[in-house]
């Protein structure tokens, strides 16, 4: 009887222990409808928060942000005149940290695309991140004479205000 009882105790704490591995967390693979879906929302809107932020966490959860930003340099070296890529891919170095290769994808959209407002905020933000305060103003700049938008305009109008306090040129 008490040989049944431990046994039956064993087991079940054998058993236990492997079912308690079974409730982990499992990743599974990324969806490929989602990821195309997210993927062609950015790149007919690639300025689009949204569906940037939903295949960012897709990639961290699943996979890595490292794997998602080669995706899109190889999509950037098929299409190197891709406005889209070219944006997203400096929005995917900014979320990395990458804040030179974020400045050089901006700057290569900007190119592409000289009427884009959001290139020209884009770039301010990371020059005036990198303490590049000339070279912020002048895409601030840029970007309020290209807004269209009086809320983009309030924003731009904002940096070019906090660069002038910060710089010490303020004009009465």
């Amino acid at each position: 009887m008490t040989f049944r009882l431990l046994g039956v105790a064993t087991l079940l704490l054998v058993g236990g222990t492997a079912l308690g591995d079974d409730w982990a967390v499992r990743r599974s693979d990324l969806d490929p409808k989602v990821v195309t879906r997210y993927k062609g929302m950015l790149a007919r809107r690639p300025n689009d928060g949204y569906a940037l932020a939903r295949l960012v966490r897709l990639y961290r959860k699943h996979r890595s942000l490292a794997l998602l930003i080669d995706e899109y340099r190889a999509a950037a070296r098929s299409r190197p005149r891709d406005f889209g890529t070219q944006v997203v891919l400096g929005h995917l170095y900014r979320r990395a940290g990458k804040i030179v290769q974020a400045i050089d994808r901006y700057e290569r959209a900007a190119r592409l695309r000289p009427e884009s407002a959001a290139a020209a905020a884009a770039l301010g933000d990371l020059y005036r991140r990198q303490n590049k305060e000339v070279e912020a103003e002048a895409a601030y700049r840029r970007a309020l004479s290209l807004s269209r938008t009086t809320r983009e305009k309030v924003r731009h109008l904002r940096a070019l205000a906090g660069i002038a306090v910060t710089t010490g040129d303020l004009k009465a």
